[in-house]
């Protein structure tokens, strides 16, 4: 266990989220002052000057000081919260940095999922030559991610923002699956225990849809994009799957763009693929993870790459001119030759999209009592694996086009979303950039609400447990409209 001293309780949640790069999921706790237990007690100190926040973190162990320290100037812009929080986790970051000097931290001292709003805040105000180097010299990150950044900057532009401001972006969960993998900490309940919900679910969601459908007209706000995900979409039954596209056909995306993830082939058919089609998906995701048999069974998918194969060219044969297709980077059993593969397996297939994520084991996924281990074994490896998709995909013809990160990944590194020209899903855009409110429905689905205006952005989560969601899913979206009215009642 590690302790901090901090000043307030602010600065020890920001200091805790830099300490996660590099300890995992050590626990972390205020210092006490009972070192029973204790690894190492951590201090941190700061003050303000005119212009400037200033942080000091430091440790003594044995006869040597370990210290770091930031000043971070104040931009107008900037709250003082803000301010002292980047001071605080650069301070940190410095100081683990001697501690732990071979852990990688590709991102610096950068803590969030979204790093390329931070980019984008910065070009507004400056060349983006300059940004450049306040990514590398400001927050730490690599030369590598920089360039990363700049390449999903460049292949944004006149792609971000491309709705009108009164679009919404609709998401719509559906939190079945035959089995739950064992990295998953997502919404998904095994069938075999949970499958006799699925009517019932339904029916609790299309009064949710029906709710926020309404409100949605009265405001004159249109659906830009569509998506179904979960979960695994196609883990309800074909009757079921008409019932919800009859359903949420009252949506029409303004940008023509409907998503429906079939993820697990094990749940593909020729009669569920052919409903998607016939109802206006055009965009459909078919995940391997892997291509290697002996890797999906160790992470707990009962199918195969040869299904994997099959559900791919039937999809095709049907019509289907979008593809996504995502990959796990770090799966325990697939080192680097192994991944190679995998990636130059989906290559020969072409699908459009091409997502490479980087294992990420939250607390509560069944994978999480190995995540410090495999972290530390395969960590180098992990990155080299990202690193040459990368190169494999561009040279073939695919490009980056969005990026976000999690906790707990391996290698503090991130998820990307690549594709062939003129086949970027505008969806996962909007969502990482945040351009517009994501309306999102069903069981443990989160709404974010933006106001163009203002700035703000608020959140209103559903309750997660399927029983409680049947109960309340009304009250979910009055409760969301609840948030609405407060977040845009400044919008003209």
């Amino acid at each position: 266990m590690i302790q901090l001293i901090t000043p307030d309780s602010e600065v020890f949640h920001e200091a805790e989220e830099i300490l996660r790069f590099f300890i995992g999921m050590e626990e972390v706790r205020p210092y006490s002052g009972d070192c029973s237990d204790v690894t190492r007690v951590i201090q941190i100190e700061t003050h303000k000057n005119e212009s400037a926040w200033i942080a000091e973190s430091f440790l003594q162990n044995s006869d040597k000081i370990y210290s770091g320290q930031c000043r971070i100037k104040t931009p107008d812009h900037w709250g003082i919260k803000r301010a002292k929080g980047r001071a605080v986790k650069f301070s940190m970051y410095r100081l683990l940095k001697e501690l732990y000097p071979t852990v990688a931290t590709p991102w610096g001292c950068l803590t969030g999922i979204r790093p390329t709003k931070i980019l984008y805040e910065y070009s507004e105000e400056q060349p983006i030559e300059e940004v450049e180097s306040i990514l590398l010299n400001g927050y730490g990150i690599s030369s590598d991610r920089v360039a990363l950044l700049l390449d999903i900057y460049n292949a944004q532009i006149g792609f971000r923002k491309r709705l009108p401001a009164d679009c919404v972006d609709l998401y719509i969960g559906i939190p079945f699956c035959p089995t739950r993998c064992d990295y998953c900490s997502f919404a998904s309940n095994p069938l075999k225990k949970f499958g006799h919900f699925r009517d019932e679910y339904l029916n609790a969601l299309f009064k949710e849809a029906d709710v926020m459908m309404e409100y949605l007209a009265a405001k004159r706000m249109r659906v830009g994009t569509l998506y179904i995900g979960g979960g695994t979409p196609t883990a309800l039954e074909a009757s079921q799957l008409k019932k919800l596209l009859e359903h949420v056909s009252i949506f029409r995306p303004l940008s023509k763009e409907f998503t429906l993830e079939a993820g697990r082939p094990d749940t593909i058919t020729q009669e569920k693929l052919s409903l998607a089609h016939d109802y206006g998906v055009n965009r459909i995701s078919i995940n391997p993870q892997t291509m290697h048999d002996d890797v999906l069974r160790v992470i707990g998918r009962n199918h195969t790459v040869e299904e994997i194969i099959q559900a791919y060219e039937l999809a095709r044969r049907l019509g289907f001119d979008w593809i996504n297709m995502d990959l796990i980077a770090g799966l325990p059993e697939e080192n680097e030759t192994l991944f190679e593969e995998t990636i130059r397996n989906t290559i020969n297939l072409k699908p459009e999209n091409i997502t490479v994520h980087t294992l990420s084991i939250k607390r509560s996924s069944k994978m999480r009592d190995i995540m410090n281990t495999q972290a530390k074994l395969d960590g180098t490896d992990v990155c080299n694996m990202v690193d040459n998709a990368r190169m494999l995909l561009q040279e073939n013809g695919w490009a980056p086009y969005y990026l976000y990160r999690q906790k707990y990944m391996s290698q503090n590194l991130e998820n990307v979303g690549y594709s062939i020209p003129g086949k970027q899903c505008l969806y996962n855009v909007n969502v990482m950039e945040e351009t517009h409110s994501n309306v999102a429905l069903g069981a443990g689905a989160i709404t974010k609400w933006y106001n163009p205006l203002t700035n703000v952005i608020k959140r209103s989560p559903n309750v997660k447990n399927l029983s409680e969601y049947i109960l309340r899913s009304e009250e979910m979206a009055r409760k969301s409209i609840a948030v609405a009215n407060d977040v845009l009642q400044n919008e003209t």
